[in-house]
């Protein structure tokens, strides 16, 4: 009879350890919203590169409806940033990448995301992708090196290495 108590002490330890853990590693709050997405009358879009200070080393606009909406569901998909430390070392003058989401070119701003591309061998992207709806800054998205490397492939942009 002890051993049962004993195991039901341990089962219901092991339990509330693992409610607390999935609290504290899964926030409820951390889910993307629909806010978050790209609005869908953005059928412009403007892709710089520069690093701060500089002239953009690539500024292209792209209008081609296919193409806009891969890179809007391509940003659309990056899952959110959780509560916790980045172990970033990139400098001042990284590159960063800026698309751009317009209804049409010339047009205000429905969606703005920028991508930091970190100094390292492999072109890092540490940092989180930060993003902006309607000028409301969103949660930053994990993962945009996955956009970058699409817009590289997708609209032939030149991305130097940090």
């Amino acid at each position: 009879m002890r051993w049962l108590r004993r195991s039901i002490v341990v089962l219901g330890a092991l339990a509330l350890a693992t409610s607390l853990l999935a609290r504290a590693v899964l926030p409820a709050d951390a889910a993307p919203s629909h806010d978050a997405r790209i609005p869908s009358s953005a059928h412009a879009l403007q892709v710089t590169v520069r690093r701060p200070g500089r002239l953009p080393t690539t500024d292209i606009s792209v209008t081609a409806p296919a193409k806009v909406k891969r890179i809007a569901s391509l940003i659309d998909g990056l899952d959110t940033l959780q509560p916790g430390a980045l172990d970033c070392t990139g400098r001042a003058d990284d590159p960063i990448v800026t698309f751009t989401f317009r209804a049409e070119p010339g047009t205000r701003v429905l969606a703005r995301a920028r991508q930091i591309i970190e100094s390292s061998r492999r072109g890092g992207f540490c940092e989180p992708m930060t993003l902006t709806v309607r000028g409301r800054p969103q949660t930053p998205l994990l993962d945009g090196a996955k956009v970058v490397r699409a817009a590289q492939r997708l609209l032939g942009i030149q991305v130097p290495r940090g």
